[in-house]
């Protein structure tokens, strides 16, 4: 099994994409569809909820940074 810690990894690799994504849009060459945008944002946010509830531990940060960066 893998380490929890490459949870970081991964949610860093997320983020570098999100980053790179929000240039564009602030450049104008990229238009979200908000709506689109905002349930892609929220389902991971209910799962990262969910997770924090049921203590679920350092692999929720993954799921955090899934919503968040959308």
């Amino acid at each position: 099994m893998l380490d929890p810690h490459w949870v970081f990894a991964g949610a860093v690799l997320g983020l570098v994409g999100s980053v790179r994504y929000a240039f564009a849009i602030t450049r104008g060459r990229v238009r979200p569809n908000l709506v689109t945008w905002s349930l892609w944002a929220a389902a991971p946010l209910i799962g990262f909820f969910a997770q924090l509830d049921s203590d679920v531990g350092l692999p929720a940060v993954m799921t955090l940074a899934a919503g968040v960066d959308r």
